[in-house]
């Protein structure tokens, strides 16, 4: 799947997987500012899942051999000589979401978009290893979001 037009950069794709169901286009726009925030200008084609935890668990099992269901995974596959853009798809627990929203006090659609969008930073390439990459990833985030501080765990 191409960018839509050649001045697209990024376009991105909604779906939902098993028994999870959210109405999720709000996360677009986060995407698109942290897109501008990091400054990619690589033409992206990125795909957000939205599913539960059997299906999440599954793909942490087999890509990170953790046998438990997590809050978002990300992947990204370069592009090769027939598929021009970059592209990305992040999978994003929609029951591991509202218990993080209910634990850190916000609603259900900011913990989404906050999963997006640090979904988003690790296909473009951030990361959260090490204390500073985790300060400079919870930065961008924050700035994608108008959030002070709040939810810092990554």
């Amino acid at each position: 799947m191409a960018p839509r037009s050649s001045n697209e950069l990024l376009h991105i794709d909604l779906r939902s997987v098993g028994r999870a169901r959210i109405r999720a286009s709000y996360v677009k726009p986060a995407i698109r500012k942290a897109q501008r925030l990091v400054r990619t200008t690589k033409p992206l084609e990125l795909t957000v899942v939205f599913t539960d935890r059997k299906v999440i668990r599954a793909l942490n099992r087999r890509h990170r051999g953790i046998n438990a269901p997590t809050d978002v995974l990300s992947f990204s596959y370069p592009p090769d000589v027939r598929t021009a853009p970059w592209a990305g798809e992040i999978v994003i627990c929609v029951p591991q979401a509202r218990a993080q929203a209910k634990q850190y006090g916000h609603s259900l659609l900011k913990e989404i978009t906050l999963l997006a969008v640090h979904g988003f930073l690790h296909i473009v390439g951030f990361d959260h290893a090490t204390q500073r990459q985790a300060t400079r990833m919870r930065r961008l985030e924050n700035s994608v979001l108008g959030m002070s501080g709040s939810r810092t765990e990554s």
